[in-house]
């Protein structure tokens, strides 16, 4: 653990290795998720095997002894992929999404991560702007990929250096 400052205050970055580990926090961290992926929001078979069967980095970021957000990526090789980030609603352009995104760049850098990928719902402006704030860039187009409504997935791609 370490702390990270934001733009309000000072908040716990946490990260958290294995299905055991993330079991003390899930209650939290899975509201959390339903708050912002209300009708996809991962079940706990799903984050179990993301933490059996996957290489994975999950960062939560904790002020107040409340979960802010958290962000979960995917480590395969030299490459990594972005697959949650979620803050809260009420804590959103307060500095913690960008305090993820650094704490998680760095852990990748560690682990010689050097390119993280993602892809967004093409009509999510604001999350398409915040990714590009943080100096990704857009590299395809998934054409139809998300359901519910149907939409395009913009296929973005940060390169990791330092």
């Amino acid at each position: 653990m370490r702390r990270s400052t934001t733009t309000n205050s000072l908040a716990l970055i946490q990260k958290l290795k294995s299905w055991t580990d993330f079991q003390k926090v899930a209650q939290q961290v899975q509201l959390l998720e339903k708050e912002v992926f209300t009708s996809s929001a991962w079940s706990d078979d799903v984050w179990k095997g993301l933490f059996e069967n996957r290489n994975l980095l999950f960062i939560s970021v904790t002020r107040d002894d409340s979960h802010t957000g958290f962000a979960v990526c995917s480590l395969i090789d030299h490459e990594a992929e972005l697959l949650r980030i979620v803050v809260k609603s009420n804590r959103r352009k307060q500095g913690f999404g960008k305090a993820l995104l650094s704490a998680a760049s760095d852990e990748l850098r560690s682990q010689q991560v050097n390119k993280l990928y993602l892809e967004v719902r093409e009509d999510n402006i604001s999350a398409c702007a915040f990714y590009e704030a943080c100096g990704f860039e857009k590299v395809g187009l998934r054409k139809k990929y998300y359901k519910d409504p149907v939409c395009d997935a913009v296929q973005m791609k940060l390169t990791i250096t330092g």
